[in-house]
Formats: C-alpha cells, structure tokens, sequence
C-alpha cells in the first residue's frame, strides 16, 4: 500500500490524507498516521487525524512524537464513552504508561450531530485534560457505540449515508 499511497501523493501533492476509526480503529489510524508523517509519506501539514472513541495508543513520547509528525489531530470523545479511558492511567505523572495524544473534541453531552456543543481540549497535563472527558467518573459503553446519532457498528449497511440525510431523503419521495 504504501507504493500506491506515494504515486497518489506524487500525483497529487496539495492533497490532504485524512486517517480516520473508531475505537481500535482509531488506534490503528493513529499509528497509520504516525508512520505516513515519519517516513515522510506526504507533508505533515496534509496529514489530518480524527478518531472516534480510540483507546490510549503508545505513551508519553509516543504522544510528544504523534504530535509533531501529525500536526491536525483530533481524538473525538463522546460522553462518558467508556473505551478512550483505556488502557487506564495509574498517574498522569507517569511518561511510560498509555498516554493520549492529539487534541480531544469533547461532547459533554450525547453527540447528536457534529454541530453539537463540544470543547477543544488540549490538556493540563498535555493531551490529558483533566477537565474533559478525563474527567468523567461514570462511564458507558453505550456511548461508545454511537457517534452523532449513528449506530457506529452498522454505518457501513447504509452506504454511509447519515441518518439525517436518508430522513431526508425518504420525505421528498419520488418525483
């Protein structure tokens, strides 16, 4: 894959490549995104990050590497979704534990649609902001499965169309 990345990215330079997932998804976006920036794939400026629900991915330098190499990266957090709390944090003073990085998007309240209210949480400590999702003592699965309105695990039956637009839809009927 990574040959053919390179001939799109010759082709195309000012394009951007946006790496996306949900929950180990997101994890496995998040380490895709690190080695395009690393290995210098595409410029870091077109390298765009968001994930949805992902667990902690590597430690403290790992975060302080992602974050160089990828500089828009948004780790969007739903509630009290209860996946991006692991693996768990013993002490925020630990550099070699797991570790966030990126800026969290946080919805305080159930994400109904990607104009909700949320905050940019860019942490103190870095990247694990104790007023945000960090600092949620109930925690749900259930938020974990669904992300604006749409059940997370069967997106992928509907053509990834959102349900607001097949609502839509649906109402003008055929003419």
């Amino acid at each position: 894959m990574e040959a053919e990345v390179k001939a799109l990215v010759s082709k195309n330079p000012s394009y951007q490549i946006w790496v996306t997932g949900h929950s180990l998804g997101g994890a496995m976006a998040s380490l895709a995104s690190t080695w395009l920036g690393y290995h210098n794939i595409a410029p870091r400026k077109n390298i765009i990050l968001y994930t949805f629900g992902m667990p902690r991915v590597g430690n403290y330098k790992y975060a302080l590497q992602h974050d160089e190499l990828v500089k828009d990266s948004w780790r969007v957090v739903n509630d009290d979704d209860l996946v991006p709390h692991f693996p768990s944090v013993a002490s925020l003073s630990v550099i070699n534990g797991p570790y966030h990085h990126g800026v969290e998007a946080f919805y305080s309240e159930e994400a109904i649609s990607v104009y909700s209210t949320h905050r940019e949480c860019c942490g103190k400590p870095f990247n694990e902001d104790a007023t945000c999702s960090f600092s949620e003592v109930t925690r749900s699965i259930d938020k974990h499965k669904n992300y604006f309105s749409i059940p997370v695990g069967t997106f992928w039956n509907t053509n990834c169309v959102p349900p607001s637009r097949m609502r839509r839809e649906e109402s003008m009927g055929d003419y």
